[in-house]
């Protein structure tokens, strides 16, 4: 039975996509590769952000006792706790799970760790799922110019080739946030789009595997949350998930009912757009109403007609897949991410369009909405029939590498 170790600076059961999606992928490999799993992460926080649970044991997860998570990485405690759950758990290989944070901070830092397994010749990978802040404005100053997608890789392109030509590996770490910078064996990504930005000169060993979907799970029927009903759904209340676009589709018909999950990662520009959003409900300009948790995200689908997802930038998105899961019509982004899970399931349109247009579409979906049920539906089934061969593929791509 082979030891892997996975070293993520947050773990469940704090905040909530990125760490489901690392969540489910270290699962499969312990269930079906029979692979004994270690964590090193970060202490619990103390804030609002308990969100989902592992099936990982406690036992086989190692607390770093430390302050802000970013900072386990940039700091040089870093080795030594590094070092530490090293000597205990002696893996076999070892799994980096993180968006951005081992880039976040000078290479130096952390350069002792891989240079000790490179070293002692231990394989290790990267899980990846969100981009740097410098490729995500990249995109967003593209498409706010009248460009497409398209337009905004290759735009992302030619900032990368600059970079290169100039020498500057600093620039890959820190700024484009690209983890091949630690040049990992391989690097696993949710989505081709992803992928292919993170690993721009196929430096390491390439594998999509888009986020393990439980569906079954989703198809099975629950009761709305606390009774509520509302005709449009919106998860996560912060500005590059589409806040505003959200907050001003509720505005545009205050005879329709809208209720938002606040979601359990909080930051500055949640906070601002909720100053901006709580006086509007107070006053009757809008319908309204904010959840701060629900135990089972199904009984939040289960109590709305559509749900609304303008996100401008996503690594995948399993939100609005769990939604089509759950039977419920969405009017997504058509982030590239995004649309590799959804399809043609979806509507979907520019998170840079006008909120207007936003509109138009909801209120298109609501019209028509036994035929964008089915073509969820249809999509799901989709999803469904690729996720087994996706499983046994990634069985396979690891496996070359212990």
């Amino acid at each position: 039975m082979v030891r892997i170790g996975i070293v993520a600076p947050i773990w469940l059961p704090d905040y909530g996509g990125g760490e489901q999606y690392v969540d489910r992928l270290v699962r499969i490999l312990q269930d079906r590769l029979g692979a004994e799993i270690y964590i090193l992460t970060c202490s619990r926080s103390e804030g609002d952000g308990f969100t989902g649970v592992s099936q990982i044991p406690e036992d086989r997860v190692w607390r770093v006792e430390r302050g802000d998570f970013t900072k386990m990485i940039w700091e040089s405690q870093w080795t030594l706790d590094f070092n530490s759950w090293f000597e205990k758990v002696d893996p076999e290989h070892i799994i980096f799970a993180s968006p951005a944070t081992f880039n976040s901070g000078s290479i130096e830092h952390i350069s002792a760790v891989f240079n000790r397994l490179r070293q002692i010749g231990l394989n290790y990978g990267f899980v990846h799922y969100d981009l740097g802040f410098t490729t995500t404005r990249i995109h967003a100053q593209t498409l706010m110019a009248g460009g497409d997608w398209d337009d905004a890789r290759e735009a992302f392109n030619l900032e990368i080739k600059t970079a290169q030509d100039e020498g500057s590996e600093d620039a890959f770490n820190t700024d484009f946030e690209i983890p091949t910078v630690h040049r990992p064996d391989y690097l696993i990504s949710c989505s081709q789009w992803s992928l292919d930005h993170l690993n721009p000169f196929n430096e390491s060993a390439g594998f999509v595997f888009r986020p393990y979907m439980d569906f079954d799970h989703y198809a099975e029927s629950v009761e709305p949350f606390e009774g509520k009903r509302a005709s449009i759904g919106f998860v996560n209340p912060i500005t590059h998930k589409g806040g505003h676009i959200a907050y001003n589709v509720a505005l545009a018909d205050r005879d329709t009912s809208n209720l938002w999950l606040r979601g359990g990662y909080s930051n500055e520009s949640k906070r601002r757009l909720m100053e901006l959003v709580e006086p509007s409900i107070a006053s009757g300009e809008c319908d309204l109403e904010i959840l701060d948790f629900v135990p089972d995200i199904r009984s939040f689908f289960a109590s709305i007609d559509l749900l609304l997802f303008p996100s401008k930038f996503e690594g995948y998105g399993m939100v609005p897949v769990e939604a089509m899961a759950c039977g419920v019509p969405v009017v997504s982004t058509n982030h590239p991410a995004t649309v590799e899970g959804v399809g043609e399931g979806a509507f979907t349109l520019s998170p840079f369009d006008d909120s207007d247009t936003w509109s138009l579409a909801v209120e298109m979906v609501l019209e028509d909405r036994d035929e964008w049920v089915a073509k969820a539906a249809a999509r799901v089934e989709e999803l469904r029939d690729a996720q087994e061969m996706a499983v046994n593929d990634l069985i396979a791509f690891v496996q070359d590498f212990l």
